[in-house]
């Protein structure tokens, strides 16, 4: 009986705690530096590229040009929790963009240390371009498979084949598992890439052309990532993201806690803190209208910012989002209730209520 008494008051507990438990960030790795040099497809350097670094999600985690030698390097960079990352090298010349490299970029585990790229993943095979009365004709398959944000295939998805001058050199549509090919396909120009459509409910769908990478067409079989046939857009998420700093008065970045209410939701986002950053916040959470704000506790005591109201649209991407930053300069009363200091409060006040059952039972 005991013992069943304890299982009940611990269950009570935790009910209580999970009501009012909030998003968590995925621990994330720090990387000390990501660097690499791009070059043409003689070897020579290429300044002015662009090179992106982005998570095992496909999502950017940061943007920088090559410099005059064309050596690129991002320092301080985390991999958001997913794991791994990769740099795409992209370089624009009269409008058009030229990333295709005769080796695909690498996964490199997120690690404390330096990650040096290969030189084979960001040498631009296909620039400078060939003039067109020396661009051999080339016959080669394509095969991917169209899948949507939750890695789920697409059939009926609609997919455009382009050569490297830009050129659409087939259409055809997935298959009930999402599957695509081109067989015998022709381009005058040296790369190929792919774009996907998907269209329901009266709305379109798409990859975006200018973001999936060049496939070299020298070889008979060209098999695409599947990063490049994922539409991120499809389904629309059903969170999004809320994401920023707490300030002091004169703009000094503070830890501390943001409380957000609304949805019939209470949650709370803590600051952390990464290497070579001060304390910030990032969190998803579900699509609604929510009032927040902020409380840093500090050695005087606790600082308050005023509430203010937002509006978290569907989205995977977390820059989609315009930066909040909630300036704690208001004195908090001693009497203010915090959301923790509540849970406390109710876990405490449900085992009281357990030992004074239990001891009425032994009564």
């Amino acid at each position: 009986m005991r013992a069943r008494i304890l299982f009940v008051c611990s269950i009570i507990a935790l009910t209580i705690i999970v009501m009012f438990a909030s998003p968590s960030l995925a621990e994330t790795a720090k990387i000390s530096s990501v660097s690499g040099q791009v070059t043409d497809a003689n070897g020579a350097p290429l300044p002015n590229a662009t090179v992106s670094l982005v998570d095992a999600s496909y999502l950017e985690i940061a943007r920088t040009i090559s410099d005059s030698n064309g050596s690129f390097v991002f320092r301080s960079a985390d991999d958001r929790g997913t794991g791994y990352v990769k740099v795409i090298v992209s370089y624009v010349e009269d409008g058009k963009a030229y990333n295709l490299t005769r080796t695909p970029a690498t996964w490199y585990p997120a690690n404390p240390g330096n990650i040096q790229i290969s030189p084979e993943e960001t040498r631009l095979a296909n620039y400078p371009p060939l003039p067109e009365s020396t661009r051999p004709v080339q016959v080669f398959t394509v095969e991917g498979q169209a899948i949507d944000a939750n890695g789920k295939p697409l059939p009926g998805a609609e997919v455009h084949l382009y050569d490297g001058i830009y050129k659409e050199i087939g259409v055809t549509t997935s298959d009930e598992n999402g599957n695509f090919r081109f067989v015998n396909a022709s381009a005058a120009a040296p790369g190929c890439k792919v774009q996907v459509f998907y269209r329901t409910d009266g709305k379109v769908y798409n990859t975006h052309l200018q973001n999936v990478l060049w496939y070299p067409t020298d070889i008979e079989i060209v098999k695409i990532n599947s990063g490049d046939t994922t539409i991120y857009d499809y389904p629309e998420a059903e969170t999004g993201y809320v994401w920023g700093v707490i300030t002091d008065g004169t703009g000094r970045a503070l830890s501390g806690e943001v409380y957000l209410s609304g949805q019939g939701r209470q949650l709370t986002i803590q600051t952390s803190g990464a290497a070579g950053y001060g304390p910030s916040f990032i969190s998803a959470v579900p699509v609604g209208e929510y009032t927040v704000y902020a409380v840093h506790k500090g050695d005087n005591g606790s600082m308050k910012s005023k509430p203010v109201s937002i509006k978290v649209n569907p989205s995977r991407n977390y820059l989609d989002y315009s930066s909040l930053t909630l300036v704690a300069d208001q004195p908090v009363p001693p009497e203010d209730i915090k959301p923790t200091a509540l849970i406390i409060a109710l876990v405490l006040g449900g085992l009281l209520l357990c030992g004074k059952w239990y001891g009425l039972r032994r009564l």
